[in-house]
């Protein structure tokens, strides 16, 4: 009796490449400065020195270093001096997918560095929909249309004004100076209930 005759091996199955995204790396940025008025001079400013100015002019001041898409000072890729604006337009995945859907190709903060020889001047900074209004009116003016959070991180010794309070407290606090002048155990009492402060005071 003869054997059957043997089954072919199967062949093996092609091999299919995979691909695979490039690895990730740091992209160095060259970044935008301001020359504000209030800045730290020549080499003793943290800014020109961060900008890789290696013969800052001692007499100018270097404010602010920009780190973002914002077109008064856009950053740019060391490697080929393309805009980052134009960077991240290309790769959406480095902000993500919500961020990349809302902002496109920019960034929705503006990191900076400051250095400080002075006081800077009080701002008061719209909310988001009054932005909106004032950059529809006079773009000159108000450069975009978006409302400017803030938040602030010291890396050396600083000193800063803070607490400030809407016109409200400011008036309750000057009626409950009133109250402290007056050893009246009522008025307390009637402060506490939260009624309106409004009534005549007496000893």
């Amino acid at each position: 009796m003869e054997n059957p005759p043997a089954l072919p091996s199967p062949e093996p199955e092609p091999e299919t490449e995979v691909s695979q995204a490039p690895p990730r790396r740091l992209l160095r940025l060259r970044c935008a400065v301001q020359h504000y008025e209030w800045g730290q001079r020549g080499a003793a400013s943290l800014v020109a020195r961060l900008a890789d100015h290696n013969n800052p002019d001692p007499a100018r001041p270097y404010a602010e270093l920009w780190m973002g898409t914002h077109p008064s000072g856009p950053s740019s890729l060391v490697d080929d001096g393309s805009l980052l604006r134009d960077w991240l337009a290309r790769n959406h995945d480095a902000l993500g997918p919500a961020v990349a859907a809302r902002w496109g190709g920019d960034l929705p903060f503006l990191f900076k560095v400051l250095s400080v020889a002075k006081a800077l001047s009080i701002q008061a900074h719209p909310d988001k929909k009054l932005a909106e209004v004032l950059h529809a009116l006079r773009p000159s003016t108000y450069k975009d249309e978006n409302h400017k959070p803030e938040m602030a991180i010291a890396i050396t010794e600083f000193r800063a004004l803070c607490g400030f309070a809407g016109i409200e407290v400011s008036l309750l606090r000057k009626e409950m100076r009133k109250i402290m002048c007056i050893n009246n155990v009522n008025c307390v009492c009637y402060l506490k209930s939260g009624k309106q402060i409004g009534m005549e005071l007496t000893s």
